[in-house]
């Protein structure tokens, strides 16, 4: 598709790569800067690493704005108006649109998808085979809970097994991963939507575009975090008017996939719906958006 025929269509995030070549001849390009101007614009998320933040520079899109780069661009930043900070990644919330931005390829985050859980009340089949899922498709799942040390899964009211806890709530960043999981289970969420960080990390997460999935009671934290107004979603039966009441259309599917917001939002009914549920959720962590 060339820059012309992009104008023209609809995008939720843009992704500016490096290279030293690279920006320096789009910052050339009146339509090309002219597209990412858009984004901007229309307060949609733009995501920048190296030397693509010259683009943003042609753009008049840094002004009072925080972002890191390859060193080099420092001088270029600071004297558009932007403050430069040296970090592997910063996400500047102060401005009309999401702006995520990078210094070099080592600083690219990892492929790793946050599983976010209370400490007891996982329907444990919700929880692992989401997982082997993300195991498959070759990137690395890690369990978040609000307390260090373990969780205790359940097979509906039936005690199941343990599984070890990588990261506490309070110490995740949304940005160090691709994707969020929401397992259901009815005391899981139950719990975690009463935990503070936890409902901040979606907040989060759902305003920087990062995809998330959630799976039968797991939407009642979606809820508590306010992020599914005017969103299509569909959930386990009895959450439905929850859903409403929060400004949700609520469907009865196998599994629904809205991109009419931010980020992608994979949702599903019951455990019977997992096949179609980890297909779309890898994809959505994969790729932003459903294929």
């Amino acid at each position: 598709m060339t820059v012309e025929d992009a104008l023209e269509a609809p995008f939720d995030a843009l992704v500016l790569p490096g290279g030293v070549a690279n920006p320096d001849q789009l910052r050339m390009q009146p339509q090309a800067v002219q597209f990412v101007r858009s984004f901007f614009d229309a307060g949609k998320p733009v995501a920048v690493i190296c030397h693509g933040p010259w683009t943003l520079i042609e753009a008049a899109a840094v002004r009072d704005r925080t972002l890191t780069s390859w060193p080099s661009l420092q001088v270029d930043l600071i004297n558009a108006g932007a403050q430069w900070v040296d970090e592997p990644v910063h996400v500047d919330l102060d401005g009309p649109n999401v702006l995520i931005s990078s210094r070099k390829p080592d600083d690219l985050p990892a492929f790793t998808d946050a599983f976010v859980v209370a400490n007891e009340g996982i329907e444990q089949v919700e929880l692992t085979r989401p997982w082997q899922a993300v195991l498959d498709a070759g990137a690395e799942p890690q369990l978040i809970a609000p307390e260090a040390g373990t969780v205790q899964a359940f097979e509906h009211l039936d005690k199941a097994d343990t599984f070890d806890v990588d990261r506490t709530t309070g110490d995740a960043a949304v940005e160090d991963y691709a994707g969020v999981v929401l397992p259901g289970g009815v005391a899981n969420p139950d719990q975690l939507r009463t935990d503070e960080p936890a409902v901040q990390f979606l907040r989060d997460a759902a305003a920087i575009g990062t995809p998330i999935a959630a799976i039968c009671h797991g939407l009642w934290t979606l809820v508590e975090a306010d992020v599914v107004r005017g969103r299509t979603l569909t959930s386990w039966p009895s959450l439905q008017t929850d859903l409403r009441n929060a400004g949700a259309t609520w469907v009865d599917a196998e599994v629904q996939i809205d991109v009419d917001g931010p980020g992608t939002l994979v949702t599903s009914r019951k455990p019977d719906d997992l096949d179609a549920f980890c297909v779309a959720a890898v994809d959505a962590f994969a790729t932003g958006s459903p294929t």
